[in-house]
């Protein structure tokens, strides 16, 4: 029957031979069809893409008695207004360019921007509410009927920001009804901005919100 026999080979060894033989043979026909199974029921990937960074590619603001910068989109401008009685340029961040004659017209801000204003700390009015009310996180209605609410303390760049609410009626309404105020002090001055939020239906606060998440704080030269 086996060929091996007539050769000399005992019968069990001559089995042994032929399994061996089989296995060897046997073992990559299995490892190929074990593989091509395995991609057939392989599932997708489910990693998610990397993060874009989508303020990448913005215009920075930098303003050095401030201290700070910020950026913003390329298609907006950053509109500037000199005060005499302000230590800096007020600052209107908008989806259009605006003159100062335009500016000047404004009765307490321009709705849907981004904007950045700054008082000195010693001023008396600016300093009573900064110290009492929005460091003490309370919420407060000032003179002019406009309301401070969900006063909240964050940080950013390890130096306390203040973030709330506001709201006004009447003239105020102007700014845009409902908007965020930021609140904080650098370099002697109490600087605010004054964005539009969500409760705000009027205006997409999607693109202010990223413009204040890109504040910096510029480091003094030693």
């Amino acid at each position: 029957m086996f060929s091996f026999l007539n050769k000399g080979i005992s019968t069990p060894v001559g089995i042994f031979i032929i399994i061996v033989v089989t296995l060897i043979l046997a073992i990559p026909i299995f490892y190929n069809y074990s593989w091509k199974l395995k991609q057939e029921w392989r599932l997708p990937s489910t990693s998610l893409p990397p993060k874009t960074n989508e303020t990448a590619d913005w215009l920075t603001y930098r303003d050095e008695i401030l201290g700070i910068e910020v950026k913003y989109p390329n298609n907006w401008y950053a509109n500037t207004l000199s005060l005499p009685d302000k230590p800096t340029s007020n600052v209107y961040i908008i989806d259009e360019p605006l003159t100062e004659q335009e500016l000047g017209g404004l009765t307490h801000g321009l709705p849907g921007a981004f904007q950045i204003f700054a008082i000195r700390e010693d001023d008396e009015w600016s300093s009573g509410i900064f110290e009492e009310y929005i460091k003490k996180e309370k919420p407060f209605t000032n003179f002019q009927g406009v309301e401070y609410t969900k006063i909240e303390k964050i940080k950013v760049d390890d130096r306390d920001v203040y973030k709330s609410i506001q709201f006004g009626e009447g003239d105020m309404a102007s700014v845009g009804g409902y908007v965020t105020t930021i609140w904080f002090l650098n370099k002697g001055l109490i600087i605010n901005f004054v964005y539009p939020n969500e409760y705000n239906q009027s205006y997409d606060h999607t693109i202010c919100e990223k413009i204040f998440s890109t504040l910096n704080f510029i480091e003094e030269k030693k």
